[in-house]
């Protein structure tokens, strides 16, 4: 009733440009945007070499001889999980659909306490540097067969999953730049590939746990920052905030309840429940993911190492939903989805509104 009272009285947000590039695009922002990155894969190039394995052992290339502190590694499994495309899109979901877009992020969470609650010990105390070494030590006697059908699940997945971030860093880039031509994907892609490609090869899973700690505390403090404006903005009113985000979703009170993207038939409700169980269920089957489950020496140390990443999931989908009320607070639904109909742009268009041209970059 708060909500609703108090969003009837609120004007309507400001109207941005018709596009995004035109906004927060300037000469500026791009190269500001530029140096920043270059000086991230730079500075992390540099330490994956520093840190890379000693040692031409398994155990050190796979497992970094299994000497991570659980912050260090829970930091990891964040980096790892999350992304920046996984944000636009999680943050996207909110700012256009509202409570079902809330509700996602919600599934998340709990698939992370799944995976500390059921799987975590058992992986770990399997003493194997892969998930077909685990399966292939429970079922001895048809070890081939169960390495062949993991690996090809593994391949599978990393595809599919490679894929997805690739999209999402195509589809960031041309938030900023316009719409890249064929030539300019394909070296988006091979350029993406081949750093990753060398962070791995090079450092190991030393390596890669620097880079997934870099991205992670970099995650985590951009969420941050800019959901504090936000808050800011509406003077840490949580009420004055939602009734701002469903004025400016032009729906009502029908942004901040449920049905808007799933509808709300029996057909519809079904077909939400099972994506929920997807992404429940499909945390266990992403493999750069359940592999850091082996690192730690300590069941102890496992099970710190998976709090810690539960409670940043946690706190990043939390972020996520205050940066998807605040962007259609601030910039309005209708000029996001004027912009971008998926809504990966409204992260930017909120930062752009809120922190100019330094903040956008």
């Amino acid at each position: 009733m708060v909500t609703t009272s108090l969003a009837a009285s609120l004007p309507a947000p400001h109207p941005a440009p018709a596009t995004l590039s035109a906004s927060v695009a300037d000469a500026f922002s791009l190269r500001l945007t530029f140096v920043l990155f270059l000086s991230v894969v730079v500075i992390t190039l540099f330490t994956a070499l520093i840190t890379a394995p000693q040692r031409d052992e398994i155990s050190e290339f796979y497992l970094g001889n299994r000497d991570m502190s659980p912050l260090r590694n829970g930091l990891a499994m964040c980096g790892d999980y999350l992304s920046a495309a996984t944000l636009l899109g999680s943050t996207g979901l909110v700012a256009l659909t509202g409570y079902d877009g809330l509700l996602y992020l919600c599934g998340t969470v709990v698939a992370w306490m799944m995976v500390l609650l059921l799987i975590a010990e058992p992986l770990r105390n399997s003493g194997r540097f892969t998930l077909g070494d685990t399966l292939a030590r429970r079922l001895p006697l048809k070890q081939r067969p169960v390495r062949l059908a993991l690996a090809i699940c593994t391949l599978t997945v990393c595809t599919l999953y490679l894929v997805a971030q690739l999209v999402g860093s195509i589809a960031l880039l041309t938030q900023f730049v316009g719409e890249p031509g064929p030539t300019t994907r394909m070296m988006i892609v091979v350029i993406i590939g081949s750093i990753v490609t060398i962070y791995a090869a090079i450092g190991g899973m030393p390596g890669a746990t620097f880079i997934q700690v870099v991205k992670a505390v970099m995650l985590v403090a951009g969420v941050s920052v800019v959901a504090v404006m936000v808050l800011n903005r509406f003077d840490w009113n949580i009420d004055g905030l939602l009734a701002s985000a469903t004025a400016g979703s032009g729906l009502g009170a029908a942004y901040l309840e449920p049905g808007l993207r799933y509808g709300a038939g029996p057909i519809s409700k079904i077909d939400f429940f099972s994506l929920q169980l997807a992404i429940v269920l499909g945390l266990a089957a992403l493999p750069h993911v359940m592999m850091r489950l082996l690192a730690p020496r300590q069941t102890r140390v496992l099970r710190t190492s998976v709090m810690w990443a539960v409670g940043l999931v946690g706190f990043v989908c939390l972020m996520a939903g205050v940066l998807g009320l605040g962007a259609t607070a601030v910039v309005g639904r209708e000029t996001i989805q004027d912009i971008d109909h998926k809504g990966d742009a409204s992260v930017l268009l909120l930062a752009h509104e809120l922190g100019g041209e330094v903040l956008t970059a």
